[in-house]
């Protein structure tokens, strides 16, 4: 499963999009870093929080009677809800018979002029005055044992659902890359073509094409025709071409771009690089196709050596890319040195096609 993810990016991506959210949310934002509530208005504290500071303001004000300074720190609250909260907090003072502070609360309510509630009429404690808003759950709340138990088990549920969701596609989709469909015209190129002698020992054997391969067999289908020219004075010279299944799935890369110049002032080009990448081997391989000047400069070759094998650009010369599911055959079907500086060191002009097969398993 571990490889079906890696060669499906899409999937991938959403995993990590849904383990990274959830992470970020419940474990960094509830648990390690929960919100630390600094400052707050007032207004904004539970009910207790808030009789305490009233109570810290009917004190303050029955030391220095500043009605201005009181009504400043109550500016928050409303009359309605000063009304509420005053009376409620005045009739507890007399029932637990703190009279001193039922006095000074009836002081500040008289020094805000506000009209204190009848005994009768007051609110249940945790009810909220007519024209309040409740405050709001303080950070204590959201970090409760039994809160942080079931965000815990959100998670898992929610990451077990993607995965199984993920199995379930992956497991859909398994056994695509031994079948692929081939359209008929497609086949019929593929019977037509000749076999490619390798001049390089230790490769596999060529596979035959899927039109004369028998069932149960390996054979190829191609994926395309490409070409690409270099001329003189293009220093930016790099091309790419997607390789890509009849149905659209990407399968690899392959290209040309320059690998090493000569002389000195415009760019003369004397190697170039053709190279595939396979997205299932996460791996390019590369040759140099070089001038007979470079292909014959010991020096160059050493330099170049680390890029791929050296093979000598000859028009009409095609050389061959191959990975376990990949075959790339590079044509060079037009080439011209340039002139000045060393015979035959630099191109001028070289054309070359590209012809990417997938290697498939005709079914039995």
């Amino acid at each position: 499963m571990l490889n079906d993810l890696r060669n499906r990016p899409l999937p991938l991506a959403l995993l990590a999009f849904i383990v990274g959210t959830l992470f970020g949310w419940w474990i960094l934002g509830w648990v390690l870093f929960p919100v630390v509530y600094k400052d707050a208005d007032p207004h904004g504290l539970s009910q207790s929080y808030q009789e305490q500071y009233i109570a810290s303001v009917a004190d303050s004000y029955a030391v220095n009677q500043d009605a201005t300074l009181a009504r400043q720190r109550l500016q928050s609250f409303s009359s309605d809800e000063l009304s509420s909260l005053i009376s409620k907090m005045k009739a507890d003072a007399q029932r637990d018979r703190k009279d001193q502070q039922a006095v000074s609360l009836q002081r500040l309510a008289d020094g805000l002029n506000v009209k204190l509630l009848a005994s009768g009429t007051l609110a249940p404690a945790g009810t909220v005055a007519p024209g309040a808003t409740a405050a709001p759950p303080t950070a204590a709340s959201n970090n409760s044992p039994l809160g942080l138990i079931l965000g815990l088990l959100g998670l898992v549920l929610i990451i077990a659902g993607a995965a199984g969701i993920l199995y379930f596609l992956l497991s859909r989709r398994q056994g695509a890359e031994t079948t692929v469909a081939i359209p008929t015209r497609a086949r019929e190129s593929v019977s037509q073509a000749q076999p490619v002698v390798r001049e390089q020992p230790g490769i596999l054997p060529p596979t035959v094409p899927v039109a004369e391969a028998e069932p149960g067999e390996r054979g190829e289908a191609p994926l395309g025709h490409f070409v690409t020219t270099y001329k003189v004075g293009d220093d930016g010279y790099d091309t790419s071409f997607s390789i890509e299944t009849p149905s659209g799935e990407f399968l690899g890369e392959c290209g040309v771009g320059i690998s090493d110049v000569v002389g000195e002032g415009p760019q003369k080009v004397t190697a170039f690089e053709v190279w595939l990448f396979d997205k299932n081997e996460i791996k390019t391989v590369t040759k140099v196709l070089m001038s007979d000047y470079a292909y014959n400069n010991d020096q160059i070759r050493r330099k170049l050596a680390a890029r791929g094998d050296a093979v000598l650009a000859q028009k009409g010369g095609a050389i061959e890319l191959e990975t376990e599911a990949l075959r790339v055959l590079a044509t060079i079907a037009d080439m011209a040195y340039g002139s000045g500086g060393s015979q035959q060191s630099f191109f001028s002009k070289l054309t070359v096609e590209l012809a990417p097969t997938v290697k498939v398993r005709v079914p039995a």
